[in-house]
């Protein structure tokens, strides 16, 4: 009898221990699932919040003004500078006096200037020579410039052209005077412009062929302000009736194209 209760209580035991080794087990698997359930929800919450971020992202840029927009928020690449910048060849420059410096009557000025109309009609230069006994005012036909700053910048270089074949072995101090920023400030490699890339070149190419003894200088003054010499070469550019052809004008002859004030 007693055999028989003992074995009774452990299978009892056996039995319980079963249950409860069971049990784990079934709770193990219960949050095991649970945890895959909520991995998948994780996942798919992430998923649907990058969604309305780039919804959000989108409209923010959209309705956004482009002065708030930061280069940051933006994805903008960091501007830095460059180490290694190429190399521009300065234009030369002259050894005299700078323009502050009280002027005088040994000094030789270029005023020049070309036709507000587009297309340009000519452009007028006056010299005032300190050798010659009067002003030489000189007007050059313009042909195939659409511009008014084209029309300028071919007036810079008729100048340059002019001063390079007669006052090439001049020693003295060569002005040239102009009322267009935009010429002298691209000359000097300051400003670059694809448009009028090969006249600006060919201004460069004359000024590169002085040195710091003849190198004219180049400043700017404001125009129709009552200076009388860029008033005179300002009406020059009409009322001149001498057409100058460079490719037959030579320093022996400059007295003929005299015109009278």
């Amino acid at each position: 009898m007693c055999v028989e209760a003992g074995e009774a209580t452990i299978g009892i035991k056996t039995i319980w221990k079963v249950n409860k080794e069971h049990k784990i087990l079934i709770e193990h698997i219960y949050w095991q699932r649970h945890l895959q359930n909520l991995l998948s929800l994780q996942k798919m919450l992430m998923k649907n919040i990058m969604k309305w971020l780039k919804i959000i992202s989108d409209l923010k840029w959209r309705y956004l003004s482009r002065g708030c927009i930061n280069e940051v928020d933006a994805g903008m690449p960091t501007v830095e500078p460059d180490p290694h910048p190429m190399q521009i060849a300065m234009m030369t420059q002259s050894n005299k006096s700078p323009l502050r410096s009280s002027m005088n009557q040994h000094q030789t000025k270029f005023y020049h200037h070309c036709t507000f109309t587009n297309p340009g009609i000519g452009a007028g230069l006056v010299i005032q020579d300190p050798y010659l006994s009067q002003w030489l005012k000189l007007e050059y036909p313009i042909n195939g410039i659409t511009t008014n700053i084209g029309s300028e910048i071919e007036a810079m270089g008729l100048a340059l052209k002019y001063l390079s074949n007669h006052y090439r072995l001049h020693c003295g101090r060569v002005i040239i005077f102009t009322d267009c920023k935009f010429v002298i400030n691209s000359i000097s490699n300051k400003w670059d412009s694809d448009i009028y890339k090969l006249p600006i070149m060919n201004c460069q190419k004359i000024l590169r062929s002085f040195n710091e003894d003849n190198a004219p200088e180049i400043y700017w003054i404001k125009g129709h302000s009552g200076i009388p010499s860029n008033d005179k070469v300002d009406a020059s550019r009409y009322q001149c009736i001498v057409f100058v052809n460079e490719t037959i004008h030579y320093w022996g002859s400059i007295v003929e194209t005299r015109c009278q004030d």
